[in-house]
C-alpha cells in the first residue's frame, strides 16, 4: 500500500505517534523498564518494559560538532568482562563517543577524525598516552585531576607506612609476639578503606611472623621465598622490617 507520509504526526513504520513516543521515552529516561511499565499503565499508556527500553534507541543523538578539550578514560560495558573507552567534551561535560574497546588504535582513529582537538585529558597509562600522541599530535596532553589525586593518595599512604616501620631493639621480643597488641595503623580516609587497609596490614604482619619463624628454624631467604611463594626482595623486606603499629592520635 502507498500512502501519504505524515511526519509531524507519526514516523514511518512506527506504531506510536510522535507525541506518544516522546512521552514513552521520557518515562524510560526517568525510571527503568519494570517501573516505567507500571507507571505507563497508570497513565493510560500500556507498554511492555522491553518496548519501553527499546524506544531509547530511537532517541536521535546530537551532533558531536567541534570538540576542543576532550577527556578519555576506560569504562565497563560489562563489569569485569568487557571494557571500552569513553570520551567526554570537557567544555560541555557531555559524552561524545563510546568506543568498543580501550585500545590505543581506537582512540587514535577517533582523534584523527577530530583535528580540532587542542587538549587531551587522560590517565597516566600508556594506552591513552599512545592513542593521544598518534591521533592528536597537535594537542596538549594532561593527566586528569582524579587520577593525580588517586596516585598521590596511594603514594602518601605507602610513604607513611614505610616511614613508621621500625625494627625493635630486641629481635627475640618480636618473635615471641603472636598478635599485635594494638590495631595496625591505617591512613585511609573512609571507614571502608580503613578496614581494607587494616586487613592488608594484618596480612603483612602474618607474613612477617612466618618469615621470622622460618628463618629462626635455619631456612635461607631463598628457601623461604619458595615456601611462601614470595619474591626474594619481598622476603628480605619482611625479614628486615616489621609492620607498623598505630600510635595514639
Amino acid at each position: 500500500m502507498f500512502t501519504e507520509r505524515l511526519p509531524d504526526f507519526i514516523e514511518a513504520s512506527s506504531r506510536l505517534t510522535t507525541r506518544l513516543r516522546t512521552e514513552v521515552q521520557e518515562i524510560a529516561f526517568a525510571t527503568c523498564g519494570k517501573g516505567g511499565e507500571r507507571l505507563g499503565d497508570k497513565l493510560g499508556m500500556p507498554i511492555s518494559d522491553a518496548s519501553l527500553l527499546w524506544s531509547l534507541f530511537l532517541v536521535p543523538l546530537p551532533e558531536v560538532g567541534q570538540v576542543r578539550v576532550i577527556g578519555v578514560d576506560d569504562w565497563s560495558w560489562r563489569r569485569g568482562k568487557r571494557f571500552g573507552s569513553i570520551l567526554v567534551n570537557l567544555e560541555t561535560h557531555k559524552i561524545v563517543a563510546l568506543l568498543a574497546d580501550r585500545e590505543a588504535e581506537s582512540v587514535r582513529q577517533w582523534l584523527a577524525a577530530h583535528p580540532e582537538v587542542d587538549a587531551v585529558s587522560r590517565d597516566r597509562g600508556g594506552t591513552y598516552i599512545d592513542g593521544a600522541t598518534w591521533g592528536a599530535p597537535q594537542a596538549t596532553q594532561v593527566a586528569d585531576r582524579w587520577h593525580i589525586l588517586s596516585n598521590l593518595g596511594d603514594a602518601v599512604e605507602e610513604f607513611l607506612i614505610r616511614a613508621q616501620i621500625r625494627l625493635e631493639d630486641e629481635r627475640a621480643s618480636s618473635k615471641e609476639c603472636q598478635k599485635p597488641d594494638k590495631p595496625l595503623s591505617s591512613f585511609s580516609a573512609t571507614p571502608a578503606s580503613q578496614r581494607k587497609s587494616q586487613a592488608h596490614l594484618l596480612r603483612k604482619w602474618k607474613l612477617y611472623q612466618r618469615v621470622q619463624e622460618l628463618h629462626a628454624a635455619g631456612m635461607s631467604l631463598r628457601k623461604i621465598g619458595e615456601e611462601l611463594g614470595l619474591a626474594r626482595n619481598t622476603v628480605r623486606k619482611y625479614f628486615r622490617q616489621a609492620p607498623v603499629f598505630s600510635k595514639n592520635r
